[in-house]
This record gives C-alpha cells, sequence and structure tokens, in this order.
C-alpha cells in the first residue's frame, strides 16, 4: 500500500469527554492513533529504501460524531463557524502528530464540506485533503444537493487532492464515479461499505 488511513474517523475530543476522559487524554487518544500510523509507515520505509507511504488522518462528519447515523442522511443543519469549530482541533492534532494529509469520509452535508475547505484554507494552508461523499444516488450528495454544484468548488480548491465517494450500496459505486469523472479531473477515490 502508498497509502495508510488512521482510525481517527469518529474520534473527536467532544465524545472522549463525554465518555470520562480528560481533555489532555482526549487530546492524546487522537495523536496516539496518528503517531502510530506516522511511526509503522516510517519503519517501513526505513525497511524499504524507496518505498513511498503517505498517512492520511480520517477525519468523519459531525453526523458520526452524533452517532445517530446522519453521516448517511446529512440530517443536520449547522452554521459554517460551528462546523469549523467542531473540526479544528482534531485536524490540528492529526497535523500536529504527523499526517501527512486528511482524509474526509463519508461527507453527507455540503455545507461542511465548504466549511472543510474553508478551515483548510484559512487555517491550515499547508495541508492537502481528500473528500469521499456520503450520497443518496449517483448524482446527489445524502443531503440532496446536486454533486455537479458542489464538485465546481472543490475543483478549484488547490488543497483537495481527489474526490470520491465511500460507505454506499456496491450498485452505486460506479455509476457515481461515472458522474464525478464527467464533473472532475481530479483523481477519484472509492472505498467499501
Amino acid at each position: 500500500a502508498n497509502l495508510a488511513i488512521t482510525n481517527t474517523y469518529q474520534a473527536n475530543v467532544s465524545a472522549f469527554l463525554a465518555h470520562g476522559f480528560t481533555a489532555q487524554e482526549s487530546e492524546n487518544i487522537v495523536k496516539k492513533a496518528v503517531h502510530i500510523a506516522v511511526t509503522e509507515r516510517d519503519r517501513y520505509m526505513e525497511q524499504n529504501p524507496g518505498a513511498k507511504v503517505a498517512v492520511a488522518a480520517s477525519i468523519g462528519p459531525y453526523g458520526a460524531y452524533l452517532a445517530d447515523g446522519s453521516e448517511y442522511t446529512g440530517a443536520y443543519n449547522l452554521p459554517d463557524a460551528t462546523y469549523r469549530e467542531f473540526h479544528r482541533q482534531r485536524i490540528a492534532l492529526a497535523d500536529a502528530a504527523g499526517a501527512d494529509c486528511f482524509a474526509f469520509e463519508t461527507m453527507p452535508d455540503a455545507d461542511e464540506i465548504h466549511a472543510l475547505v474553508g478551515l483548510l484554507a484559512d487555517e491550515f494552508p499547508e495541508s492537502q485533503a481528500w473528500f469521499s461523499f456520503s450520497v443518496k444516488d449517483p448524482h446527489h450528495l445524502a443531503d440532496g444537493t446536486p454533486l455537479a454544484e458542489l464538485i465546481s468548488a472543490l475543483n478549484t480548491a488547490d488543497q483537495v487532492l481527489a474526490l470520491g465517494v465511500n460507505c454506499l450500496a456496491q450498485q452505486l459505486v460506479e455509476p457515481a464515479l461515472n458522474h464525478l469523472r464527467s464533473l472532475t479531473e481530479k483523481p477519484l477515490v472509492a472505498y467499501p461499505n
């Protein structure tokens, strides 16, 4: 593999605090998850000269924090500032722990995606990410936003490495990728439900 994805999809300080961890313990959990991946990547590359492996910090949507299945529906609506505040700390923790890029995964809400693109540009200008979407059909995000509307903004964002889909029914993968290919020249990503 040329890419390792951390197991931080649902990891966030707010959730850990709610489960009785201290703020320091909560931050350390996120950083440790990324650090483990970075350490193993470095060890592998030492043993395999010339190997190129990157670590992507998995960042799930706000809906994953809610733990009510809304990452598959986009059935939440928050202001831009609230999305940024929710994601800022864990992005900063993963970045400080050595992640090479971010994997914004199972993203169902257009406003949240725009907030993340803005957060990257404003506060993490050296970072890059890919976005994989939670879709209701090959042409729409789970929240109903047409992919054509969303992708035009992402195509102009230099920090966005690739676009794709994840956690969707197998029969939707190829049609969704075909539709995305018609909307972007960026590399495409897909991974299983």
